[in-house]
């Protein structure tokens, strides 16, 4: 890979293998991948970078973030024109937000439940 971060001090960071595993990851499924981190608060933050490491092609990699753009601020636009027009979300709207917070923060807890506290959740 000429990828200058993996040439430098910093490469203990990457398992071995993990830029080739990336880069084929990035090949079969990148354009998803951009588009659907728009809508995960975490992976949104990485994904460019990861797409970097993957060597995503910049063309393709602009194309998608563009659409997951325009896909994520449409869907807010219209969900909040629609929903906010609702009189019960009108005269509640401190819940909805703690509802909205909550649901963002869910695949987390989970995540860490399942992770440290060794739950299987899905099989209980």
């Amino acid at each position: 890979m000429g990828c200058a971060l993996l040439k430098r001090s910093v490469v203990f960071v990457f398992k071995s293998g993990a830029p080739r595993k990336t880069q084929r990851f990035f090949e079969k499924h990148g354009g998803k991948t951009i588009v659907l981190a728009r809508f995960v608060p975490i992976v949104r933050t990485f994904a460019p970078f990861v797409a970097g490491v993957g060597t995503m092609k910049y063309r393709n990699f602009v194309v998608f973030n563009i659409v997951g753009a325009f896909l994520w601020t449409s869907l807010f636009i219209f969900s909040g024109y629609f929903i906010g027009n609702i009189p019960v979300v009108k005269e509640n709207f401190e819940i909805v937000i703690m509802v909205i917070i909550f649901i963002s923060v869910l695949p987390m807890v989970v995540k860490y439940i399942t992770r440290v506290g060794k739950v299987n959740l899905w099989n209980w």
